[in-house]
């Protein structure tokens, strides 16, 4: 990974990119990153060089809110259905066991040097701002 600033050095980089995908913590910095991506409209050299932190970040996000969203539907279908109740905690156990294996992906991708991705989540991660 080539330097974009020179006075940060890449393993500083990849250090927040790396904060960004911690499980439950990451999400944090990634939306911060988010919100002040937002509010520079214009282009400039500094966005073209953050594209990938922005990329990493939509990422971490879009992860985390499917997480969110597929354990407040088993929790709710479990309060409103005759679901046993051990039936609803494996399932949400296997569903942030998944969340946690697919954060460790993305940071081993990250620390071999390739792009951080999971199929499915790059469409649904251009669609946040």
């Amino acid at each position: 990974m080539p330097p974009d600033d020179p006075f940060e050095r890449a393993d500083q980089k990849r250090l927040r990119l790396f904060l960004y995908l911690i499980p439950l913590v990451g999400i944090v910095p990634a939306g911060v990153n988010l919100y002040l991506q937002r509010r520079q409209s214009l282009p400039n050299p500094e966005q073209r060089r953050q594209r990938q932190d922005l990329q990493v970040s939509r990422q971490a996000v879009s992860l985390a809110m499917a997480w969110l969203l597929a354990l407040a539907l088993v929790n709710l279908g479990g309060q409103l259905g005759e679901t046993p109740q051990l039936g609803i905690m494996l399932f949400n156990s296997v569903l942030t066991s998944g969340y946690f294996m697919a954060s460790c992906w993305l940071m081993l991708q990250l620390g071999r040097g390739k792009r951080p991705e999971l199929p499915g989540l790059d469409a649904l991660g251009n669609r946040l701002p």
